[in-house]
């Protein structure tokens, strides 16, 4: 896909597609609708089957972007409302992943590894 293309009607005019697509190209992540699941493959169980509510499909809190960039509004973690589905081709929780390549290795880091909830878009 062209990012931002102006004559496809995929929304990749969509600022969430950025945000998707940055997730690749600053932040090594790697796409979670693709995968080894037999049953589907998808991240966090709260967006795909999970009740209604904030981490539900377009809740305000539903993860994860590098899965459905379009239902969700954050990266997936290690907490449990928002955690990552092994059997995609991301190994881990998308913020582990950015903790790891970015995080603060000193003492009172700035970016907590795990139960982050910061959203995006």
């Amino acid at each position: 896909m062209a990012p931002f293309s102006v004559s496809a009607n995929n929304g990749s005019t969509n600022p969430r597609t950025l945000i998707h697509e940055l997730g690749h190209l600053a932040m090594g992540l790697e796409d979670e609708y693709m995968g080894v699941n037999l049953n589907g493959n998808y991240c966090t169980e709260a967006r795909h089957s999970g009740p209604a509510g904030d981490f539900s499909a377009f809740g305000i809190r539903a993860a994860c972007i590098m899965d459905s960039q379009f239902q969700s509004s954050k990266y997936c973690s290690s907490h449990k409302d928002s955690a990552h589905r092994a059997g995609t081709w991301q190994p881990g929780p998308c913020w582990g992943t950015v903790h790891d390549s970015y995080g603060d290795p000193g003492p009172g880091g700035r970016l907590a590894r795990g139960s982050s909830s910061k959203t995006a878009g």
